[in-house]
């Protein structure tokens, strides 16, 4: 279970280091789990269930940003907002019911072990390590830094401030998508 918050919090760190905050994360958790729940359990695939659960938790990041960028709505309340729409489409995609998932993939991600340690707390490092690259070793990371420490100095360095914004929301998705696949294989 700490694997799941680990993957969580690695994309919310990505909006609280623009000076942001993203409440909607548990929400698109919930509804990436549901999304992955249904479509294997309708015999569409682990394929699919898993890219579409990540493209809907994306997609509600770009919204999030859209309307915290161009919008010029607080983020706090942004998120609140995407919060609900995420919870209301989970109840309304799985007609607020449970629905049971038997896949050999999901208990290998969840239950299968690498030597001593188990697959889910492997993915949760890989996507640690890989967004302490990204944060400290690349440009965007960087511009990420740079927006939160002072968004108006970002942009006269001619940053584009408003799309590293939407892009960091569009990471914590992600990575709620990610986390919700996740729980889905261990529940």
């Amino acid at each position: 279970a700490c694997s799941i918050l680990v993957v969580v919090a690695v994309g919310q760190t990505f909006v609280i280091i623009t000076a942001g905050i993203d409440l909607a994360i548990g929400s698109m958790v919930q509804l990436s789990s549901v999304m992955v729940g249904l479509l294997v359990s309708h015999k569409m695939g682990i394929p699919l269930g898993i890219a579409s659960a990540i493209l809907m938790t994306a997609a509600m990041g770009v919204a999030s940003g859209l309307v915290v960028t161009k919008g010029k709505i607080t983020d706090f309340i942004a998120t609140l907002g995407m919060l609900s729409i995420a919870q209301g489409l989970a109840l309304v995609i799985s007609n607020a019911r449970p629905v049971t998932v038997f896949s050999p993939f999901m208990s290998a991600i969840a239950g299968g072990k690498v030597g001593p340690i188990p697959v889910i707390t492997l993915i949760a490092l890989v996507i640690a390590i890989s967004a302490h690259f990204l944060l400290f070793h690349t440009r965007f990371g960087t511009h990420l830094f740079a927006v939160g420490g002072n968004a108006e100095g970002a942009k006269n360095m001619g940053l584009k401030v408003e799309r590293i914004k939407i892009t960091s929301f569009v990471t914590s998705g992600i990575r709620a998508g990610i986390g919700g696949i996740l729980l889905t294989a261990r529940i």
